[in-house]
């Protein structure tokens, strides 16, 4: 039978956040994370308190090597939390994450004003008009969600690159980015409505960039043009040196 070992590296957060017209604070203590003898569950408590709510939002990361681990199956005092002390969540760790031997490291994060449409994963937020929320994480990523499509997008466009179509669509169903792991390629009628949002994002390319939408011939793709919106086709595979196109996954929120 093989024994699974998890070493934590814990850090409680203390963090300010401007509610209304004043600061508030809220404050986490007595952050304690201990896996529980010889099984794959975890055991996270905290005591949160703030100066301005009773209710705040409550956000776990976990990762190795600065590799972001699924924390889907937490379950407890997550997500929006009265304050109060003894707060406990309960990780089956065995359910996310297949890992045996591993420096691991917790990270929680309370605040109190995520704006609507905003990431609960995030630790800070840029609200840029009435469609687009920015998204800030701990570990540097950035993302943009859409509130009008309930899509999100990676803020730099030209993080992931080009590819041919095989590769764009292997590289946004394998990316993990801002801590999720469901991006995909999107479809020309995602794409065709961002081209008139480029001004919100880094690092658009005025040009084709690939769809997941199949071509008006058979075995092509569609591309959509980030400088118009107008579309063409190209087939998936081939010469990459003229097959190859830029790539930007999104995610449904």
């Amino acid at each position: 039978m093989k024994k699974c070992m998890l070493v934590g590296v814990l850090a409680g957060i203390a963090l300010l956040w401007l509610a209304g017209d004043v600061w508030a604070q809220v404050v986490v203590t007595n952050f304690v994370v201990a896996q529980r003898t010889g099984t794959k569950l975890v055991d996270i408590s905290y005591d949160v308190s703030s100066s301005a709510t009773n209710l705040v939002y409550i956000v776990v990361t976990v990762s190795t090597a600065g590799v972001p681990v699924n924390v889907s199956s937490l379950s407890g005092d997550i997500g929006f939390v009265a304050t109060g002390n003894a707060k406990s969540i309960i990780w089956n760790m065995g359910a996310d994450w297949n890992g045996n031997l591993a420096m691991v490291s917790f990270s929680l994060t309370a605040h109190d004003n995520m704006p609507i449409g905003g990431d609960p994963r995030a630790i800070a937020w840029d609200v840029v008009d009435a469609r687009w929320v920015k998204n800030i994480y701990s570990n540097g990523a950035v993302t943009m969600n859409d509130r009008n499509s309930g899509l999100m997008w990676v803020y730099d466009a030209s993080t992931n690159g080009i590819g041919t179509w095989t590769q764009a669509n292997n590289l946004c169903n394998a990316l993990v980015y801002a801590g999720y792991d469901n991006w995909f390629l999107p479809d020309k009628y995602q794409l065709g409505n961002m081209y008139l949002q480029n001004a919100f994002f880094v690092g658009v390319q005025l040009g084709y960039y690939w769809s997941s939408s199949p071509g008006y011939t058979s075995g092509y793709k569609v591309l959509v043009n980030m400088a118009n919106g107008g579309e063409a086709q190209s087939v998936p595979d081939g010469n990459p040196v003229y097959n190859s196109y830029p790539i930007w996954p999104c995610r449904g929120q």
